[in-house]
């Protein structure tokens, strides 16, 4: 009788634990016409197939695969992005202080695995993420797990990003280089440990092809100006009609040349940079 009643709490514990964890889909489980339910992606329907389900799961009967595959001559990087239709990814009821996942990848040269999260709160300003740059090949799945940087307030919702990246810039990722996902968490509360007061740049789908997304967490006067640049340092491109409480703004750069650039956001406190690839796809 006892060991039925252990049983029975470590199945209702268990059931808890995951019903806890608020990522939509978290295992890939479910699909429509070839997507992922409740993420957007790089795929293309009948045209790029460079994002789909495997059966080679961690568990469960299905994970997600992205590949780097050659379009219209030039490669084309996966990113899979939760997106539940909001422009602020899928509700959470509070600040988590980790992201966890089961990975395995095979990336070629300088291509790295990209794994972002943004918080939004209640008014969507930006108040948390969490990013890392994943180089460690493996065949096996294995779990790796990014701490939460806190900026502001309590969060109401959240994305999570997955892309390949070739650091270098000199392609778009390179042909061959893929991953696997599957069984995405959120958990913990995000502690003092886990705080910080330096503002981070946030920018998805990261390669971009038309329309670039970018959160700005932690400036509280706001950002003045962005610019685009090239490796050489020449602006491409600039925004100086950004509103004084944004925490996001679109930049389109649909039509620029496919590379490394350096996206640069001028604050009251200073210049923020980072590094953006633009594929080109589409175009």
């Amino acid at each position: 009788m006892k060991k039925n009643l252990l049983l029975v709490f470590l199945f209702a514990s268990a059931t808890l634990t995951y019903a806890q964890n608020p990522v939509p889909n978290p295992g890939f489980e479910t699909w429509t016409d070839g997507h992922p339910d409740s993420w957007s992606s790089s795929r293309i329907s009948g045209l790029i197939d460079n994002l789909i389900s495997t059966s080679d799961a961690y568990a469960g009967d299905s994970a997600a695969r992205g590949e780097v595959v050659s379009f219209s001559g030039a490669p084309y990087a996966p990113w899979l992005l939760s997106d539940m239709g909001t422009g602020y990814g899928f509700p959470v009821t509070q600040t988590y202080g980790n992201i966890s996942f089961w990975y395995k990848a095979g990336l070629v040269g300088t291509d790295v695995l990209t794994v972002s999260v943004v918080f939004y709160d209640n008014t969507q300003t930006g108040c948390a993420t969490a990013e890392a740059q994943i180089t460690q090949n493996t065949n096996s799945y294995t779990l790796y797990t990014i701490p939460v940087i806190n900026f502001g307030n309590p969060a109401a919702s959240a994305t999570i990003l997955f892309s390949i990246v070739d650091t270098t810039g000199v392609t778009g990722g390179n042909i061959g280089s893929w991953f696997d996902v599957d069984e995405v968490s959120l958990s913990g509360n995000v502690g003092i440990s886990n705080t910080a007061s330096a503002p981070s740049l946030i920018v998805f789908p990261n390669p971009s092809w038309d329309l670039m997304h970018i959160s700005l967490l932690g400036i509280r006067g706001g950002a003045e100006k962005l610019e685009l640049a090239n490796l050489s340092g020449k602006t491409i491109m600039e925004r100086n009609d950004i509103a004084p409480a944004a925490s996001s703004v679109d930049l389109n750069v649909k039509g620029i040349s496919q590379g490394m650039y350096i996206l640069r956001v001028i604050t009251p406190d200073g210049i923020l940079n980072k590094k953006v690839f633009i594929s080109g796809a589409g175009q």
